[in-house]
């Protein structure tokens, strides 16, 4: 199993929970890590062969290898793995994130931890809850299939010309 473990502020636990769990590869990716040379301490520090800590990994080419991701609940960070068909545990209390975790365990695509500082212990058992259950990989592909039908560039085109020409709001789209 592959896990990438996205912006969490505690990524003391996540880059602790990723050396004490059974996974062919681990990424961490936290922005929080931008002191120069720090990086370098803490990837050289008590690291597991399988655990890579990075400040950014771009996401097209690292989710496809994914099976799970652990993610702050971010607009942007859950739209890229569901566009990828990859399940979450989400795990963010700041600005729109509980909300978007909200959705993410209503829809059927993750689980939310509803906190932004999860144990271990919660991670791994939502990582398991997740693994051992195929309905959100299922759910999450569902939502990779729907998403490759729309060409966002275009349709955002098309509803700006159309809010510029008519100076009218526009509350309903057909494709």
């Amino acid at each position: 199993m592959a896990l990438l473990i996205q912006q969490l502020h505690n990524w003391r636990i996540s880059f602790k929970y990723c050396g004490n769990i059974q996974l062919r590869f681990c990424y961490v990716m936290s922005s929080f890590l931008v002191c120069p040379g720090y990086m370098k301490k803490l990837t050289c520090r008590g690291q597991h062969y399988n655990v890579r800590v990075e400040k950014f990994l771009p996401h097209a080419h690292l989710l496809p290898y994914v099976d799970v991701m652990v993610t702050n609940g971010g607009f942007n960070g859950v739209q890229i793995a569901l566009a990828n068909g990859v399940p979450m545990v989400t795990a963010g209390q700041t600005e729109e994130k509980p909300e978007i975790c909200a959705r993410v365990q209503w829809a059927g695509v993750g689980v939310d931890l509803k906190t932004s500082t999860p144990t271990p212990k919660q991670i791994q058992e939502a990582v398991m809850k997740i693994v051992n259950s195929s309905q959100y990989r299922q759910r999450a592909e569902n939502f990779k299939t729907e998403m490759s039908h729309y060409d966002a560039p275009t349709l955002a085109t098309k509803l700006l010309e159309q809010l510029a020409s008519t100076n009218l709001p526009v509350f309903r789209t057909f494709q």
